[in-house]
């Protein structure tokens, strides 16, 4: 009954002050709903690999190789030879598995096509246990000549029949001695099916057959050498055991098996780690070659604050308004407490009533959520499921938020209302402590405006630094580039050349270029150079890029002193020779960087010098340094070389005025004439470099989303505070005007009393934002400067938006007729 009682009071206060009511109501649903979207991309990014039985005990081993010049190799990939080691060191290990990846050429029936398969150490399930739906895990890999394979792609090749005992052929194509195509082709039956991986996870498996060593003959180097890595190795504990125990036994692992070739102990060149399957997604930034795109866990802290501080804003929108209504229920709370009401009745009352409020904002929070969760889908590009609110956790968020909300928001309210003694308010019309209450007001209001003007800075920031490195001149020409992949596959051996001149000759194609990357690949061929002649000249690490004589000029990267490659030149070309045999010494173009880093202080010196790597190097070229990664990587020292049977890629340069689809369709014509099983891989460069701050412009998006949020809020507050200032401030006005003040008079004084708030907010977050986004730009090795610009416009755009908010306010109260209102006095 009496919940009742305070359910209709407070039904009759929204609707007898609709203005404040609607404000505070709106206030607190926005904040609830960017809180609601942000908890579901935390929980998304959070909860990878969380489905997986025994995850707490699941390691993934990482690897890093540190150089002594150039960027050490960090990653997720591992040496096959570690798995052995680990086995025999630690009887901590229940099961290890390694496993990779690569896309192989399957033939089903008369049907040909490529997939991406895993290949797997016959235990993986062991350690990575996966749900079948047909067969038995531990059964399925009793033979090598068997594959199992997930339901979507049991259901995309069979259909609704079973897949169990049916066979895919897989053609593994290797070179010869002599370079030609060796085609090699096994059987493998379908033993079992297994549960789709679900999105958030590190795995994607489709196809996984058996490991066999013979058959994949290029895996036998990689189980005894540690400077090649080969694969994913993951180990599963037994259950209750410590990893640091296996932690701080890696260096000691390292140094006793390791082997080293410089002057450095095998601690000084190799590194082991581990990182719990659950952890990786979010703790692996900076290590490359994950099987999966990182998340930033930087991103879920940021966001999870960002929500915070816009829940604040509504909460403190809530309570400002509530303390500035103060006179009009200053007397109904004197005449409750003359009738004999206590105050902790009254205290739980309005706590009540702010339930009532809380609890209609959180449905239109829902409703919010609901209706811009596919936006925030697009934005994120996450896979966010529309039926939230039957997820258990959500709903217990959502009754946090509505207590905490109710309650906490509603405590200061209800005890400021609470506290007003009848004798004075029935006396004088006044509900007293105005100062105090002013002083209050005027703080949050500096509070909110202070997140704001914050987050519009670090947005701008943000936005600034993106431009900049999607603008900036890279060194090289990335426009009207389309890139053909896939080239490395063994099927094309011998026809990479055949296929470049075709679609050279074709309409509205300038030029080609063979070459092992192109910019915006990963690059992770390392090698040691190091100069001949020299006494005690050091071994540098530097990568190496096989190119054709066409990249640079299809690059328009300038080739500063001697020569570019001739292919017409027989030692300009690496030559493949006979294992045991020394090949003949071959041509090499380096850039400014990897000259400096061979020790030349004027790179024009490096010419005519000779190299030691695999084989023999004469420098006949020096070319300009340009950014072949993001920006928030250091230039590379390049080693280009000229060795056809690395070349993966194909660059082609096409005409401005070009027909794309047309020309896609003619270089798809010419390679299904030489590959006719499967489709040919497209991108377009400038797409590519665009990617590598996919994450920082999703991070900028959500930013604008949520800043945009924050100052619409915090305009609310604003918004209705005015409203009732105007209102409270008309005697004085009136009697101003009467006095001689004219509109415009008044005009300035209303926007001054609010424009105060701002500027102070202004001190606070200026500081607070270059802190943070100093932090942030210190992450790109090229970035903006955080010029002063950024804080003086954001200030400038905080007050005009405030001066927006008041305006109309303010006029209305200045024109209203002195007589009008005096009159009654």
């Amino acid at each position: 009954m009496l919940f009742t009682n305070y359910v209709i009071i407070a039904w009759r206060n929204i609707l007898r002050h609709r203005l404040y009511s609607m404000i505070n109501i709106f206030g607190l649903a926005v904040g609830m709903a960017a809180c609601l979207l942000i908890f579901l991309f935390v929980r998304y990014e959070s909860s990878y690999d969380n489905w997986l039985p025994g995850s707490e005990d699941i390691y993934r081993v990482n690897y890093t190789m540190n150089f002594k010049a150039g960027e050490d190799f960090v990653g997720a990939v591992i040496p096959g030879i570690t798995k052995a080691i680990f086995d025999q060191r630690f009887p901590q290990i229940e099961a290890s598995s390694r496993f990779f990846n690569f896309d192989a050429i399957m033939t089903l029936g008369n049907d040909t096509f490529k997939e991406s398969v895993w290949v797997a150490d016959r235990n993986i399930f062991d350690v990575i246990e996966l749900n079948f739906v047909k067969g038995q895990s531990e059964k399925v890999f009793n033979d090598l000549n068997t594959i199992v394979l997930s339901e979507k792609m049991a259901l995309k090749y069979f259909g609704d029949q079973s897949p169990i005992g049916e066979v895919f052929t897989h053609t593994l194509i290797q070179p010869d001695a002599e370079g030609e195509a060796n085609h090699l082709t096994r059987d493998y039956k379908v033993t079992g099916v297994f549960e789709d991986i679900p999105e958030n996870s590190e795995f994607n498996f489709e196809f996984i057959f058996p490991l066999d060593t013979d058959y994949f003959q290029y895996a036998g180097p990689v189980n005894t050498r540690w400077d090649q890595t080969w694969g994913y190795l993951y180990l599963k504990l037994i259950e209750g055991t410590d990893p640091s125990i296996i932690s701080s036994q890696l260096e000691d692992l390292v140094a006793k098996n390791a082997p080293t070739d410089d002057d450095r102990t095998p601690n000084e060149i190799f590194e082991l780690s581990l990182t719990n399957v659950t952890d990786i997604h979010l703790q692996s930034e900076g290590r490359s070659n994950g099987i999966k795109p990182i998340g930033s866990i930087t991103q879920v802290y940021t966001f999870s604050v960002v929500a915070l501080l816009i829940l604040l804003i509504g909460c403190f929108n809530f309570m400002n308004l509530s303390t500035a209504r103060s006179l009009q229920r200053a007397k109904e709370i004197s005449m409750r407490k003359v009738l004999g009401a206590n105050r902790a009745q009254l205290i739980r009352q309005f706590l009540g009533e702010n339930l009532v409020v809380a609890l209609i904002g959180l449905l239109l929070a829902i409703t919010m959520v609901e209706l811009v969760l596919p936006s925030f889908n697009a934005m994120t590009g996450l896979p966010l499921d529309k039926a939230f609110m039957k997820d258990p956790m959500i709903i217990t968020v959502g009754i946090g938020l509505l207590f905490l909300i109710g309650i906490v928001a509603g405590l200061y309210p209800a005890f400021y209302l609470t506290a007003f003694r009848p004798s004075e308010v029935l006396a004088s019309g006044s509900a007293g402590g105005h100062h105090k209450g002013v002083r209050f007001r005027s703080a949050l209001t500096i509070f909110q405006f202070s997140i704001s003007i914050a987050l519009i800075i670090s947005t701008a920031v943000v936005y600034g630094q993106n431009i900049y490195s999607l603008t900036k001149d890279l060194g090289y020409s990335k426009e009207s580039k389309l890139i053909l992949g896939g080239l490395f596959n063994g099927d094309l051996i011998g026809k990479k050349e055949i296929i470049a001149g075709e679609i050279e000759r074709l309409k509205g194609v300038r030029a080609v270029s063979l070459s092992r990357s192109v910019p915006s690949d990963m690059t992770s061929w390392y090698n040691d150079f190091t100069l001949m002649d020299v006494p005690n000249a050091e071994k540098k690490q530097i990568t190496g890029l096989s190119i054709d004589d066409k990249f640079f000029d299809i690059y328009d990267i300038p080739i500063l002193h001697g020569r570019n490659f001739d292919l017409g030149r027989q030692n300009d070309k690496v030559i493949q020779v006979d294992t045991g045999k020394e090949a003949p010494m071959a041509s090499a173009i380096v850039n400014e960087l990897a000259a400096r880093q061979l020790g030349f202080t004027n790179s024009e010196d490096a010419l005519g010098n000779v190299l030691m790597g695999d084989i023999k190097y004469q420098i006949v070229g020096i070319v300009s340094d340009f950014h072949f990664h993001s920006m928030r990587q250091p230039l590379h020292a390049f080693v280009y070389l000229s060795n056809s049977q690395m070349f993966s890629a194909l660059t082609i340069d096409y005409m401005p005025e070009a027909d794309l689809q047309q020309l896609r369709r003619d270089i798809s014509s010419i390679w299904q004439g030489f590959v006719p099983e499967y489709e040919p891989r497209f991108f377009f460069l400038e797409d590519r470099v665009a990617t590598l701050y996919t994450s920082d412009i999703k991070q900028g998006q959500m930013l604008l989303a949520f800043s945009i949020l924050a100052v619409f809020v915090a305009c609310l507050g604003l918004y209705g505070l005015a409203a009732f200032t105007a209102e409270q401030r008309t005697k004085e006005i009136a009697v101003r005007k009467v006095y001689g003040a004219g509109v415009w008079d008044i005009v300035k004084l209303l926007l001054m009393q609010f424009s105060k708030p701002v500027l102070m907010a202004n001190i606070i977050a200026w500081p607070i934002a270059w802190y943070l986004m100093t932090d942030y730009l210190n992450g790109f090795t090229f970035r903006i400067d955080l010029g002063v610009a950024y804080f003086v416009g954001t200030g400038i755009i905080a007050l005009l938006i405030a001066w927006a908010t008041t305006t109309m306010h303010a006029i209305k109260a200045a024109q209203t007729s002195p007589a009008l209102i005096l009159k009654a006095e």
